[in-house]
């Protein structure tokens, strides 16, 4: 449902753009719901193609799907910003959670430490827009952003839970050899039995140069 309403969405504007929905997870009224897209058109006579990942939140209300969320990025790594459709709400637990999220990410990126960044993610964790998933996949690809002297800031700015489930999205920068690109990040984690979260679909976007 969450697919066809952003198809339709899409369709407006692009005819050629196909959207699939890999997974939901459907919590009452609420849904969190992941997927990826592609595109074919022409720009300046050429032809063009795209495809990516994208990230929602949506509720269901007199019977449809509204998306109050969405997070997308081209698979190749540069995307148009992600963003954000409707209301987000927030309460204040999820927010501080986010928050507590994105600190730990950046106290231990910043600090080298890639496997302990990588703790907050299940072992089998969805990386979209990745060409590999899984935690180890992760901590490899932090360990080399690492290794060349990466250096991060996290910035969420939304935050929502349901039950086990909650979403964040917000934005980072991170710089190399003072070189800066700024993107945008969308994950869903689940509640572990001791009360912490593990990230279970992960999503980041790089913007363009630029932007």
């Amino acid at each position: 449902a969450t697919a066809t309403s952003m198809q339709e969405g899409m369709d407006a504007t692009s005819p050629q753009i196909s959207i699939t929905q890999d997974d939901a997870i459907i919590m009452g009224n609420y849904a969190f719901a992941r997927g990826s897209y592609s595109t074919e058109g022409t720009m300046d006579g050429q032809a063009t193609s795209n495809s990516g990942g994208w990230m929602s939140y949506g509720e269901m209300i007199d019977g449809e799907w509204k998306l109050h969320g969405l997070v997308s990025g081209i698979g190749d790594g540069q995307s148009a910003p992600g963003f954000q459709m409707g209301e987000m709400p927030a309460s204040n637990e999820s927010a501080a959670m986010a928050a507590e999220g994105a600190e730990y990410f950046v106290t231990h990126f910043n600090a080298g430490h890639a496997e302990m960044v990588g703790s907050r993610y299940a072992e089998d964790v969805i990386l979209i827009n990745s060409p590999e998933n899984g935690r180890a996949a992760l901590v490899a690809n932090l360990q080399a952003m690492i290794d060349q002297g990466a250096q991060v800031t996290v910035t969420p700015f939304a935050a929502v839970e349901h039950g086990d489930y909650m979403s964040s999205i917000g934005t980072y920068t991170m710089t190399v050899d003072g070189q800066t690109a700024t993107g945008h990040y969308g994950n869903v984690s689940m509640a572990n039995a001791d009360g912490t979260q593990s990230v279970i679909w992960s999503l980041a976007t790089t913007h363009p140069t630029g932007m």
